[in-house]
């Protein structure tokens, strides 16, 4: 859960990028399209049942990181601080936080033979 507050800490201050240095129209656009998602991603994925949504922050910070070389600016610090940014994000992203329940298995145990939810308790 502390990885995805910090993520929604880095969506935050994204979102004040565009303002705080001098970058391209291409690059701010898409500093004002990464930061909404990486913040959505990190709001979600601090519930429980949706923990596995932090997964999608890893293909936003791996845009964002890959987007200072690719998109045109001619300044070299947002370069830097997209980069860092979206390596940061990648990598929080990528640290799994801990669960206290089951909520009985996702969309895999439909195809179970004996899926956790489907035990003679739950059948009374």
């Amino acid at each position: 859960m502390v990885a995805a507050i910090l993520n929604l800490l880095i969506g935050l201050i994204l979102f004040f990028l565009p303002s705080l240095f001098t970058m391209g129209q291409a690059m701010s656009q898409n500093v004002f399209i990464v930061a909404p998602l990486t913040l959505a991603f990190s709001i979600i994925s601090m519930w429980e049942v949706n923990r596995s949504v932090r997964f999608f922050n890893v293909v936003t910070g791996a845009w964002l990181a890959a987007s200072g070389f690719v998109l045109p600016t001619q300044y070299l610090l947002p370069r830097v601080v997209c980069g860092l940014a979206g390596a940061c994000i990648f990598l929080l992203a990528l640290i799994p936080s801990k669960t206290k329940q089951n909520y009985g298995g996702g969309w895999m145990s439909l195809f179970q033979k004996h899926p956790p939810h489907d035990s003679p308790k739950s059948n009374q």
